[in-house]
């Protein structure tokens, strides 16, 4: 838990310095942006629709072709299916590495489709009925695939907004999945 609020502050700290970077172009970007996450397979079993904030670093290798870095924080609320539960809350970052492919369809709006791997490190809260520990909190460090996919406007030569929506896979003993959709603001740095 206390990994994912240090990568939380540095991201925050990365959207703050951002703007005061965007100066001459270059070959790098970065992504910033937030949204929803929904539980998929055996995480929807347990867990109801969460939020989602992170950032992608982006090195354009060719014209349409980028090298991605990218740094996610999911959170999900437990379905207490109406009882008076405490807890049970489960934060799913990943830091994945990839590419990204922007299909060029005009000047201003253009497609990508994105993919990558890397590492998911999950946590559950403790949960807790009527004060009493029901089921202790846990947390691992597990290999995560990504596949995605969005929809980029450009406003001008330094700044582009974004909505894309991707697929995570985490492979653990029960391998869970969800899917974060989101939108945000890349800049030219």
């Amino acid at each position: 838990m206390r990994k994912g609020k240090t990568l939380f502050m540095l991201l925050l700290v990365f959207l703050m310095v951002a703007p005061l970077a965007v100066a001459k172009d270059s070959n790098m970007k970065l992504s910033l942006g937030g949204g929803f996450s929904l539980p998929t397979g055996n995480l929807d079993d347990g867990w109801k629709m969460g939020f989602n904030v992170g950032g992608t670093l982006n090195y354009r290798l060719k014209s349409n072709l980028y090298l991605i870095g990218d740094l996610q924080l999911n959170s999900f609320s437990l379905d207490k299916h109406g009882l008076d539960y405490d807890g049970g809350t489960s934060t799913i970052t990943t830091l994945m590495a990839g590419a990204k492919y922007v299909l060029p369809s005009s000047e201003a709006i253009n497609f990508y489709v994105e993919g990558g791997a890397g590492l998911a490190f999950g946590s559950v809260s403790d949960v807790k009925y009527g004060g009493v520990l029901l089921l202790e909190g846990d947390s691992g460090t597990d290999p995560a695939i990504m596949v995605g996919g969005g929809l980029e406007y450009k406003m001008n030569r330094k700044t582009t907004l974004f909505v894309e929506a991707r697929y995570v896979n985490v492979f653990d003993d029960d391998s869970y999945g969800f899917l974060p959709v989101r939108a945000g603001v890349t800049f030219r740095i």
